[in-house]
């Protein structure tokens, strides 16, 4: 499956990645269909993610795919970023993954999910691994870890923290976004749409969802159990 963006991925050197952070765990209040489709499109950056957007452009190239695998990559602004640790990253962050990434993969990040349930985020410095993993109707866990070559220099070890703090503000972000979405759809008015054909890799992972669980094709939610 991941054969034609094996390419893509062998200037990181998977195979040489050591854990640069504990596993995380984090419970949100979101079905875990939801929280895939918020990482499946790119169109809420600008609005959702105003850290994100100071930081990359938001023409995000969700172009390349293949079945079962999107991909979308966004490319590191010129103007230097008002907050400090943006800033600070934006600034250094090519220079000290310079050793080994060609010069256009130390200003991207890329981002990649394998359906139904896995997200890959690539940054120069590191990259992070995550499930969805559903707890229930309205309930999942995120299930993460952080891998980056091993280097013990400070700078690398800086600009590792910082793309962290600026990741994981991108994920709280995401998750408010995704639990008021989910409270929208337990309104009594609410009726599901249809998903527009540039939609993709939204409309893949549903025509999945409509193949292995009957129950999504229903117009109506199923009777629950007393």
């Amino acid at each position: 499956m991941w054969a034609p963006v094996l390419d893509e991925l062998a200037p990181y050197r998977f195979d040489e990645l050591v854990p640069t952070q504990p596993l995380y765990l984090d419970e949100w209040a979101v079905d875990w269909k939801i929280a895939m489709d918020n990482y499946l499109e790119s169109y809420h950056v600008p609005i959702g993610h105003p850290g994100l957007n100071r930081l990359f452009t938001p023409d995000y190239e969700d172009q390349r795919g293949i079945p079962g695998i999107a991909r979308g990559i966004s490319w590191m602004r010129e103007a230097p970023s008002p907050r400090w640790s943006e800033r600070v990253y934006q600034k250094y962050v090519a220079e000290v993954t310079a050793p080994h990434l060609p010069e256009d993969e130390r200003r991207s990040w890329r981002f990649y999910s394998c359906l139904p349930n896995l997200g890959i985020d690539i940054m120069p410095e590191q990259i992070d691994f995550f499930q969805v993993l559903p707890r229930g109707p309205g309930r999942c866990v995120i299930r993460g870890a952080a891998f980056g070559l091993p280097d013990e220099r400070r700078e690398m070890r800086l600009i590792r923290w910082l793309g962290n703090r600026i990741n994981m503000q991108v994920n709280a972000e995401d998750r408010r976004l995704c639990e008021r979405l989910q409270r929208g759809l337990r309104d009594s008015a609410y009726r599901p749409g249809p998903l527009s054909q540039i939609e993709t890799w939204m409309l893949e992972f549903h025509d999945l969802l409509r193949a292995r669980i009957p129950e999504v094709s229903l117009p109506q939610p199923p009777a629950r159990f007393a």
